[in-house]
């Protein structure tokens, strides 16, 4: 009997190293990271990290998971075995070259990057698409953002249909994200952290980084577990997930920025269609990464929006995180989106 119990014991504490907790961490401020995508090294999504970073069973079954993040270098990483770890991922390096700021008259800013989006479809890429984008944003916030893209390229799965593309050019950025409500975490000479808070709840995290000279807000789940749903003609929608970030640069100790600060845009949102029954998850992903930003008076700003759209092939832009392995990988017999 005793060494029944003995073998049990050994048992369960076998099983609970086997599901010990792995977190991705930020390897500058040592907290968590939210709202990192996780694949398998194949490029089929296993989910996304919510804020205590924490992955989940499904991403420690396959071995080597690769992971994105637009605030941080891709990373993979190999995580069979049982031993608890934090695994740390690099934040990027953000530089934006700014013009004609002190222009008395500028009533747009000019936002010239990178914009990469995809969309799977039940963790599968389907869609890719990604050049050189440049915004043109009203200062006062009226009116619509208007854009130029150089040598997008827009690619699909074979046997997929463009009408199922949703990854156009998009800025989801309207505005600077502000926390209002927030208490600091830690503070050190390189960055400070702090708790965004939503009625007296945790909402997301903000990263103070003086020495960095920038300032980072993440909401890992802005719907906070409420599902937004709505029906177009027959089909059926329903909002599951909605991850939004935010980085700026230069870092301001006041915290006041505008959108000629806007280094990075990040979104990521899941959505559940179903018709008749057959139900199907989407999962999309937008980023853009500043690069230059130009204060352009009305005039200029109309002169540079007719220049045409070019299609000329070209080079990932200066600071921008390189596609990751297991994206490069899905999408190596993609075809033209037409």
């Amino acid at each position: 009997m005793k060494r029944l119990c003995f073998i049990l014991i050994i048992l369960c504490l076998l099983g609970l190293e086997s599901k010990a907790q792995k977190i991705l961490t930020n390897s500058v401020t040592h907290t968590p990271v939210g709202g990192a995508l996780v694949m398998d090294s194949e490029g089929h999504l296993l989910g996304i990290t919510k804020e205590d970073g924490m992955l989940t069973d499904e991403m420690l079954s396959v071995g080597k998971i690769d992971v994105v993040h637009s605030a941080f270098e891709p990373v993979e990483f190999q995580v069979n075995g049982g031993a608890e770890e934090n695994l740390e991922m690099t934040p990027i390096v953000s530089s934006v070259s700014v013009r004609g700021k002190d222009k008395p008259k500028a009533d747009y800013v000019k936002l010239r990057g990178w914009q990469r989006n995809y969309q799977f479809e039940n963790k599968n890429l389907t869609f890719i698409t990604e050049g050189v984008v440049e915004y043109f944003i009203p200062i006062n916030g009226k009116g619509k953002i208007k854009y130029r893209t150089e040598g997008l390229r827009q690619l699909m799965a074979k046997g997929m249909t463009k009408s199922y593309d949703v990854t156009k050019v998009n800025l989801f950025a309207r505005q600077p994200l502000v926390a209002k409500d927030k208490k600091v975490v830690s503070k050190t000479a390189d960055a400070t952290v702090w708790k965004i808070m939503k009625a007296g709840q945790p909402f997301g995290i903000q990263y103070d980084m003086p020495r960095g000279n920038h300032s980072l807000i993440e909401i890992p789940d802005a719907i906070a577990g409420d599902t937004f749903k709505f029906k177009f003609f027959v089909v059926k929608f329903k909002f599951n997930y909605i991850s939004v970030g935010q980085m700026f640069t230069p870092y301001r100790e006041d915290g006041k920025y505008t959108m000629g600060d806007l280094s990075l845009s990040h979104t990521f949102y899941s959505v559940n269609s179903s018709v008749k029954k057959k139900e199907v998850v989407y999962n999309y992903v937008e980023d853009f990464y500043t690069v230059e930003a130009e204060y352009l008076t009305k005039d200029e700003a109309k002169r540079q929006m007719k220049i045409k759209n070019s299609k000329e092939p070209v080079e990932l832009l200066p600071n921008v995180p390189a596609l990751s392995k297991a994206l490069m990988r899905a999408k190596h017999d993609f075809v033209p989106s037409k």
